[in-house]
């Protein structure tokens, strides 16, 4: 008796700069199960699976690849093995990452877990996310200090200009209304600013009352468009599902998931393992579950490009 199965590995493709499952079904002796060997066709490791404990539909012989073994290790019998690039890629656009794991043709990021063992007072805390993403629209190669220090010129211009304007052009209530309504913006501003800048440096900073609102904004317009920016994103939505930790394990193509939206689920901080696994993800909901900000706030570090709701 024998041993059928097709090969999980991901290879290479040097021509098309792309990933893919090798695919190729093999055959194995039975008393093979549980050992590692190389597969035949990709040249990379493989774990023989053990024998299905049901009866399953017979393959084709001519579609399976015989594994032969000698003295305990495994031959090429492919006369064309797909070749394998070990080198680490991006999983974006293809081409090779530096030793820190980025990219430097789209900017991806190796995720990395090693956040996760430093306390929150050593963590350098760097903008992530949505905050992320409008500093690179806004900023366009500019540096963020500059940008930052012409808008708030640009605001005391404005102010500057306003007052004397109110003062020398009206009089009576209307110069009190408009000094009243100058002031609120000028109160307003400063909060924004403040806001911005404890988002900057502090791990523990919150939306305000007044950021929540755009942002929820953003959440519904997502959902309206069943987030369709990209055609080729995987969505895994279990919104109000009784989904729990033990449960993300069984969701088919999690690991795949570019979105996921487990808004009002029964998660802990327990599922926060599956997360950082989650190479692809994009767009991560955890509004109503019981995570904690300290491990968001992890998270959000680890994964910069990451957009958040909790």
């Amino acid at each position: 008796m024998s041993i059928e199965f097709k090969c999980s590995n991901i290879t290479y493709d040097a021509t098309t700069n792309k990933r893919a499952r090798c695919g190729k079904k093999l055959r194995a002796p039975l008393e093979r199960a549980g050992a590692t060997v190389t597969c035949p066709a990709c040249q990379q490791p493989l774990t023989i699976p053990a024998a299905p404990k049901s009866p399953v539909a017979s393959v084709k012989k001519r579609d399976l690849m015989e594994m032969e073994f000698d003295d305990g290790s495994e031959t090429a019998s492919s006369t064309n093995p797909i070749p394998y690039d070990r080198t680490e890629r991006c999983r974006k656009c293809g081409r090779p990452l530096d030793s820190k794991g980025i990219c430097h043709r789209c900017n991806y990021a190796k995720p990395s877990m090693k956040l996760t063992e430093k306390e929150l007072g050593n963590i350098k805390v760097k903008p992530a996310g949505f905050q992320l993403w409008l500093i690179n629209i806004l900023s366009e190669g500019m540096p963020i200090a500059v940008l930052t220090s012409m808008l708030h010129f640009l605001f005391v211009v404005l102010a500057v200009g306003g007052a004397a304007l109110i003062i020398f052009s009206t009089s009576g209530l209307v110069r009190v209304a408009l000094c009243a309504a100058l002031l609120a913006m000028a109160f307003f501003y400063v909060a924004l600013v403040v806001k911005c800048y404890q988002f900057l440096r502090s791990p523990h900073a919150k939306l305000a009352w007044f950021q929540r609102p755009f942002w929820n904004f953003i959440l519904w317009s997502c959902r309206q468009r069943q987030w369709a920016s990209n055609a080729q994103r995987s969505i895994v939505d279990k919104r109000g599902v009784p989904v729990t930790d033990e449960d993300l394990d069984k969701i088919e193509g999690l690991k795949d998931a570019a979105v996921l939206d487990l808004e009002g689920t029964l998660i802990t901080d327990d599922a926060f393992r599956f997360f950082y696994r989650m190479d692809r993800l994009q767009c991560l909901v955890l509004r109503d579950t019981d995570v904690s900000h300290e491990n968001v706030f992890r998270l959000q570090q680890t994964k910069p490009k990451l957009w958040i709701w909790y």
